[in-house]
């Protein structure tokens, strides 16, 4: 705490707050100096100098890289209250209680003056790029495992982040997604936060109904895999989410809108363990175990692997189109790829089809 920010631009603007794109204070002198000092080493020819160039030119380096980003974004609250100012405390905690490249990273804060400073992602949101995903589950699915790894350590430190969705997770410099905008987050053991009246608990087109007008104490890391699940149909059908828990309606099933692709009946098997209709009826209960059903499906999907309870439903071999499959687990004793012995075998040309069960019917 304690640098001082200038304003360049505004990002955006809503009821409460405001974000701003900010550089430091003095950082542009050391940017100019720097760039000086390279256009001495380049054009002159005295060695004096070039000595004094070099010289400063490691100063204004060392300056430039002490202070950080050259912009960094600035979330100001305009019209504090108890709510607001908690909020914005919270997400400076959550971003300062683990240190991920997939996680916003917190540059500066200062609670008392209501505002906080985070790194800057030009790229914008998923939101914005919805369509970079579509059909492909497998990218879908490994562009998204940072992220449910991110909540997963939330989940253990207590945290439940309730507001996943597209326009929260940036895209960062590299491609890469990275979950931002902590403000709804609060901590399970937190008394004082979950003794409040009801409250608007999350973006009703990603949380669960089951949600709806409950108390802060009564939301658990359920919420935020129910959350993930539609994030994950809205990044492969290229779309914002579609209502409730309905990704297995005709008209949402993504087998049915992609038929050609095996990979989505693997999709689907991990909405029905994450999109559903109650609460007891969620399959994961946070997003550690997620992560282990996605750690068990994306190698199945590289191997054009197709889920056990779908191998029957299948009947026609991929290969031929002719024969059908038949269980044929003679001389499979397994491997680290399909870690049980399962498999079927076509009944005209031989080909076999592997599947993987530890993970996917334990979870």
């Amino acid at each position: 705490m304690g640098k001082e920010w200038v304003e360049i631009k505004t990002l955006g603007e809503g009821g409460q707050g405001r974000v701003t794109l900010v550089r430091l204070e003095g950082q542009k002198d050391s940017l100019d100096g720097i760039i000086e000092s390279i256009r001495l080493l380049e054009r002159s020819s005295n060695s004096q100098v070039k000595k004094k160039a070099r010289e400063d030119l490691g100063a204004n380096l060392t300056e430039f890289i002490r202070d950080g980003p050259k912009v960094a974004a600035k979330k100001q609250i305009l019209h504090p209250n108890e709510e607001s100012i908690s909020r914005l405390k919270r997400e400076a905690e959550v971003y300062e209680s683990i240190s991920d490249p997939h996680l916003l990273k917190i540059l500066d804060k200062d609670i008392p003056a209501n505002w906080i400073v985070t790194e800057y992602q030009p790229n914008g949101t998923l939101e914005d790029q919805i369509k970079k995903y579509y059909g492909d589950a497998w990218s879908a699915i490994a562009a998204i495992r940072p992220l449910v790894s991110v909540l997963a350590r939330l989940h253990d430190a207590r945290f439940v982040h309730r507001d996943f969705k597209p326009s929260n997770i940036f895209v960062g410099r590299s491609g890469e997604l990275v979950l931002g905008d902590a403000g709804l987050a609060f901590y399970k053991d937190d008394s004082q936060r979950v003794t409040q009246t009801y409250e608007n608990v999350g973006t009703r087109d990603y949380m669960p109904a089951w949600a709806y007008s409950r108390r802060l104490k009564d939301i658990n890391p359920t919420f935020d895999v129910f959350s993930l699940g539609k994030v994950l149909w809205a990044m492969i059908a290229g779309e914002p989410a579609c209502p409730l828990w309905y990704v297995l309606k005709p008209e949402n099933d993504l087998t049915t809108r992609f038929p050609d692709r095996i990979e989505m009946l693997w999709v689907n098997e991990l909405f029905m363990k994450c999109v559903v209709q109650e609460e007891n009826e969620m399959k994961t209960r946070n997003a550690g175990d997620l992560l282990k059903v996605i750690d068990a499906v994306l190698p199945a999907m590289q191997a054009r692997g197709v889920p056990p309870t779908k191998v029957l439903q299948l009947r026609s071999c991929r290969v031929c189109f002719i024969g059908t499959y038949v269980e044929d687990n003679a001389g499979h004793r397994g491997s680290i790829t399909y870690p049980t012995g399962h498999c079927f075998r076509c009944d005209r040309c031989g080909h076999l089809e592997f599947f993987m069960t530890s993970a996917m019917t334990k979870a």
